[in-house]
């Protein structure tokens, strides 16, 4: 018996001692993720804005963001390090769908989680590929993704109305996931806000709170978009940030309520920055 334990104890011990070496690396790349992400999202926001003002909410989206910052002087080399954070995201995310590090567990919970972290990981993947094209002009600007194609595409099979549905409950259920966290300031479970000064720490909560509101509205309306397609079978139905952001704006008031969309969606951005600084990584 000692025999066998000996070597496994050995194992054990080179496994920890080569995360302990990786560790640091792996949070420096998850913290610069946080960055790139929050500047995607606050150049959403800030689209959003102008759109507010010009009653046109067509490139509203993270493509549409990418296509704003390749115009801009050093556009290229800020798109660069933005596909670079994109991806060390992605990588973060994989790692806390594969070995849950944050202990979220195997139960109907925790694997609704990280099956979440896994999309996510898929979806910034693909925003950092075409950050990267418009980067080193590969291409000159990266159209945005329909998602009537992709839902025509998934309904044109056996039980494609199934997988469109569940697409839309689980863009609901982020939605409602994210409701919850601006209600209860759960996030702040995960940061070290002993980094922050009292006024920082008091700000940076209610700033977190606005942003996971915002994020939520729209997650909320896109997953009720792939619902509605799903359930009339209609792949027009279905929609994006682009449409979300298009149907506050046709609503009463709905160039207030676009801005106030907007104005949340920078205030997820500055909620992003303040994680990637006080953001306790499990290591």
């Amino acid at each position: 018996m000692s025999v066998l334990s000996e070597p496994l104890d050995d194992a054990k011990k080179q496994a920890a001692k080569a995360v302990r070496t990786v560790a640091p690396w792996i949070e420096r790349i998850g913290r610069f993720g946080y960055v790139a992400k929050g500047m995607v999202y606050a150049s959403i926001g800030i689209l959003a804005l102008r759109s507010a003002w010009r009653y046109r909410a067509s490139a509203v989206d993270p493509h549409g963001a990418l296509n704003q910052l390749a115009s801009r002087p050093h556009g290229e080399a800020l798109l660069f390090a933005i596909a670079c954070g994109m991806f060390g995201y992605a990588l973060w995310r994989i790692i806390e769908a594969v070995k849950d590090p944050e202990n979220k567990g195997n139960g109907l919970s925790g694997i609704v989680q990280r099956i979440g972290f896994a999309g996510s990981a898929f979806v910034y993947s693909a925003l950092g590929v075409a950050a990267l094209k418009l980067a080193t002009g590969a291409e000159r600007r990266v159209a945005s993704i329909s998602e009537q194609d992709w839902t025509a595409e998934l309904l044109s099979h056996p039980y494609g109305e199934w997988l469109v549905g569940l697409a839309g409950l689980i863009m609901l259920g982020v939605g409602v996931a994210h409701f919850y966290m601006s209600w209860t300031a759960k996030f702040c479970e995960s940061m070290a806000y002993y980094r922050l000064s009292r006024t920082e720490k008091h700000w940076s909560i209610r700033i977190g709170r606005f942003g996971f509101a915002a994020r939520a509205v729209v997650f909320s309306l896109i997953g009720g978009f792939f619902l509605k397609a799903a359930f009339e079978q209609d792949p027009s139905q279905a929609g994006g940030f682009r449409e979300a952001l298009v149907e506050l704006a046709t609503q009463p008031y709905g160039l207030w309520i676009l801005a106030g969309a907007g104005l949340g969606l920078i205030a997820y951005a500055i909620h992003l920055l303040v994680e990637a600084t006080c953001k306790r990584f499990p290591f």
